[in-house]
Formats: structure tokens, C-alpha cells, sequence
């Protein structure tokens, strides 16, 4: 029994749905020697308060168990940023099927490893980004959200706007009187298009509009 053993070792075990068995899990941290161990049921994707519970409640010196890294998370990005946080505390982390105890040298060289190349992965993908944004701007294509309307949008909104106020248009189609205003005078042409009478400064609303009779 190595020497990780002989401070609190709390294990963790995680299993996604009601109908699988934590007991293999739970067998492994009791062999490895946990002090205690958290049982959540709960998808990997989704929020695990036991989890964050029991991580703040293990202190300097402590070990945290676990059979398998996917326990902790899904992404690699999110498994670090917990693993560098526990590393902070002074608290270490087991992974049994790994063999690797980030209190000993071996696993602190490992968990540096995983770092190291989790940066370097991230960093490949802001270069792919660059490279892509300037690939598409020297295409001409347009960059960022596509505007909320169109050329047919402003067309139709001229020719609605002879019996239709503008804050109908804009409520039915959720964007405010500016942007709509904003986009009809971009397509209207040489002069303003016509507007209905009180068809500004109504309050916006969501949803239909019904008209009275």
C-alpha cells in the first residue's frame, strides 16, 4: 500500500442513467482504500452538484479516487481546468485504471504532459480559425451573425407600410423599430418609404399582432 493511502481519500463514482450499476466502480475505490465514497447519478454533460460538493469539501493533503478520467467530465479542456484547480488546493487526484497519483513526481510529470498538449491543441484550433476568417475574407464572404433581415424583407415592408404601422411589422417579426426602419431606408430607393399614421412609437411586444375591425 503505497503512501497515498494513509491520508483522507475520498472516492467518486458516476454512472449515467438509474439503470446502471455504480458496484464495479464502487468496489475499485474500496480496494484503492477510500475513506468514503460519493455515488451520483447524472450525465457527464450535465450538472454533478455531489461533485462539486465533495470537491469543496476536501482540503490541503487530501486525495480524490476516481476509476476512470471520463468520471470527472467529457472534454479534456474541462477534466484540466478541475484537475489544475484541485492541484492549487493541495488536494491530489488518483485514476485507477491509469495508475496515476498526481501527489507522487510520475503523476505530477503526467498531469504536466496532459496540460502541455491540451494548450497545444487549443492553440492549433485558434490558428485553424485565423487561418479560416482570412481565408473567408479574402473571398468576400461576409463574417459574423447574417443581418436579421433582408432585401426581401425591406420590400415587403414598403409596400406593407401603406396600411400597416411599422411597429406591427417589427413586433410580428421580432426585431425592434430601428433595425426595421434602418433596413427599409437602405432598400426604399431615392425617398422615404410611405409610413401609416401613429406607426411609430408604440410599445414592442411579442408575439401577434391582432388588428380591430
Amino acid at each position: 500500500m503505497d503512501g497515498s493511502t494513509s491520508v483522507n481519500l475520498v472516492g467518486y463514482a458516476r454512472i449515467s442513467s438509474a439503470d446502471q450499476s455504480e458496484d464495479g466502480q464502487v468496489d475499485a475505490l474500496r480496494r484503492a482504500g477510500s475513506t468514503r465514497i460519493v455515488v451520483e447519478k447524472v450525465s457527464g454533460v450535465g450538472v454533478r452538484p455531489l461533485l462539486d460538493e465533495l470537491i469543496e469539501s476536501l482540503a490541503f493533503g487530501d486525495t480524490l479516487a476516481i476509476t476512470e478520467v471520463s468520471r470527472l467530465g467529457r472534454t479534456t479542456s474541462d477534466i484540466l481546468l478541475l484537475v489544475e484547480d484541485l492541484h492549487r488546493r493541495g488536494v491530489h487526484l488518483r485514476i485507477l485504471n491509469l495508475g496515476i497519483d498526481t501527489g507522487t513526481p510520475a503523476g505530477g510529470l503526467v498531469l504536466t504532459m496532459m496540460a502541455g498538449l491540451a494548450k497545444f491543441e487549443r492553440e492549433l484550433l485558434r490558428e485553424r480559425q485565423r487561418r479560416g476568417i482570412e481565408a473567408a475574407r479574402q473571398r468576400g464572404k461576409h463574417l459574423g451573425r447574417p443581418p436579421l433581415l433582408t432585401a426581401k424583407h425591406a420590400e415587403s415592408a414598403i409596400q406593407r407600410l401603406q396600411t400597416e404601422s411599422l411597429a406591427a411589422i417589427a413586433s410580428e417579426w421580432r426585431v425592434s423599430e430601428r433595425t426595421l426602419s434602418r433596413s427599409v431606408k437602405k432598400h426604399a430607393g431615392d425617398g422615404p418609404p410611405p409610413l401609416r399614421p401613429g406607426g411609430k412609437g408604440k410599445p414592442k411586444r411579442r408575439g401577434h399582432i391582432h388588428k380591430m375591425e
